[in-house]
């Protein structure tokens, strides 16, 4: 049967107890023992020397008094010898104590190893990282992951709840074929996973890019404490960590568009622009704002980009060392033949080149009327410029008005003598001025209009029958002219003429043939002839 200590109460190791108490009082015991020895070797030497003495007297002389006393030291050597062990003097005050402060410390030390729990310092493992240039730097920042579950690895334990929590937990990511996040040789998740795991995401930078040096930093922290520390027996501290920013070098600036080309083609105001560059900046993209219908003057505007998350900026930084000194730039347009637009643009020569082929072209026609018709004056009008609205492309009409004399000796006797005044338009179509001020036209291709109307003279040729009319090409009056070949047209362009339209009085010859044409039709019998061809634009009729 085990015995215990009295004065602690824990079970004796051979005899023995390590207590204050228990040492206190085997301290005092050996204290008696070593007393009671002493006693014995006193008596055994009084023993021997009585015995002695009385040994001498007894072979000398018998003496009572001797015997006496020899008797008296054996009863009192007798009565050391076989008296009974006396009992253990009681502890002092002191020793009592020493041993109950002992017993409580001991208490205390196996009550604090139960409920210490280990403080978990997490913000000594985050690590904010800055970097880049003054006024564009980045921050960023790391958890130690590997090292936090290097310096508590088997530090810290579950709680009853959490154990089962972070079980059922591993055993759900093993069926996943992630039991690599957890304690793999054991089946279970490591408390120092789990913290870990929570750590490594759960914080921000409350500034990451835009930095200059001497900017402050703050990392600051989004996790549950509670919730941990109701998992694992630990006491999570997780402070704010600041950080200075510093050591960012100037940025120097680049020039995205040393190496773009701008051109521009095709003929004004229908211009088109195109943007290259030979690849100097590899990523960069260069995009005009327009890129058609666009003339000499205009402004241009080209913005370089990047299809990167970076940003542009960001991008250059990080590939080109630099920032854009410039992110867009204008160009002029220049260089391009343009459509005339205004009189201004056609040079004098060239009006003249224009008039000479209209009335080249007057004096042909003129060459197949009849013989009794004549040329007898051209004189230039103007100019009619049209300006297309919608597209490209303008015209020119060079208008003149032409007097045509007819003559023919009456059948009642004397000579028919009149002159037909009418207006004629020859049109030139893509009037273009070059770079240089000169102008690019067509002088071959002249379309003379399709108008055409009946001039009669009421009067009857000798030798013939029926009253005689012509047919001219044109117009016989400016009005009808002007109504359709601009009134009618004005959707569809922008007009102006470089002349003032004649007065009516001025085709007074024309419109007395009008009248003259009207009794001309109640004429009974007819002749027609032609002076050429039916295509030509003199042919007469008889009436």
């Amino acid at each position: 049967m085990d015995k215990f200590c009295k004065f602690c109460g824990k079970p004796l190791v051979e005899g023995k107890c390590d207590c204050d108490g228990f040492k206190a009082a085997n301290a005092a015991t050996s204290t008696n023992a070593e007393n009671t020895s002493a006693n014995n070797e006193g008596a055994g030497s009084a023993f021997s020397a009585n015995t002695n003495a009385s040994n001498g007297a007894f072979s000398s002389t018998p003496n009572a008094t001797n015997n006496t006393a020899n008797n008296a030291n054996a009863n009192m050597f007798s009565a050391t010898a076989n008296a009974p062990k006396k009992e253990k003097k009681p502890l002092s005050p002191k020793a009592i104590g020493i041993a109950v402060v002992a017993a409580v410390v001991v208490i205390l030390v196996a009550v604090l190893a139960l409920t210490h729990k280990t403080t978990v310092n997490l913000s000594n493992y985050i690590t904010v990282t800055t970097e880049g240039y003054e006024g564009y730097g980045k921050a960023s920042y790391e958890f130690d992951y590997e090292q936090f579950l290097e310096d508590y690895s088997g530090k810290l334990k579950f709680t009853s709840s959490g154990k089962k929590e972070y079980k059922d937990s591993f055993d759900e990511l093993d069926s996943l074929g992630l039991s690599a996040l957890g304690d793999a040789i054991s089946g279970e998740i490591s408390p120092e996973s789990v913290i870990a795991l929570a750590a490594e995401y759960s914080g921000s930078l409350d500034k990451t890019d835009g930095l200059s040096n001497g900017d402050v930093v703050t990392f600051t922290w989004d996790i549950d404490k509670e919730e941990i520390e109701k998992a694992i027996k630990c006491k999570i501290k997780c402070d704010d960590v600041e950080t200075t920013v510093e050591n960012l070098d100037e940025i120097s600036t680049i020039d995205l568009f040393k190496n773009v080309e701008v051109t521009f083609s095709g003929t004004a105001p229908d211009g088109y622009v195109s943007v290259t560059e030979p690849g100097t900046y590899d990523g960069i993209s260069y995009d005009a704002d327009v890129y058609n219908d666009v003339t000499n003057g205009d402004v241009i505007t080209v913005t370089a980009s990047t299809y990167s998350s970076l940003g542009l900026e960001q991008y250059c930084i990080e590939n080109f060392g630099g920032i854009p000194a410039e992110t867009t730039k204008e160009y002029t347009v220049s260089g391009l033949p343009e459509y005339v637009t205004d009189f201004s643009q056609i040079p004098d020569e060239d009006v003249e080149l224009m008039k000479k082929e209209m009335e080249d072209q007057i004096e042909a026609d003129a060459a197949s009327w009849n013989d009794d018709v004549t040329l007898s004056s051209m004189d230039y009008v103007g100019l009619v410029l049209f300006d297309r609205k919608s597209y490209s492309g303008n015209s020119v009409m060079v208008v003149y008005k032409v007097t045509a004399n007819i003559n023919f000796e009456k059948k009642e006797g004397g000579t028919y003598n009149q002159n037909v005044e009418y207006y004629l338009a020859g049109r030139f179509d893509d009037l273009i001025l070059q770079e240089d001020g000169t102008l690019s036209i067509d002088l071959d291709q002249c379309y003379m209009g399709y108008n055409s109307f009946r001039y009669d003279t009421n009067t009857t040729k000798a030798d013939s029958y029926g009253k005689r009319s012509f047919w001219f090409d044109g117009y016989e009056t400016y009005a009808k002219f002007e109504k359709d070949n601009i009134t009618a047209k004005k959707g569809d362009y922008n007009i102006s003429t470089n002349y003032d339209a004649p007065s009516a009085s001025d085709s007074s010859s024309t419109d007395a043939s009008k009248e003259a044409s009207k009794d001309a039709s109640t004429a009974e019998s007819s002749e027609s002839t032609s002076a050429d061809s039916t295509d030509s634009a003199s042919t007469e009729s008889s009436n």
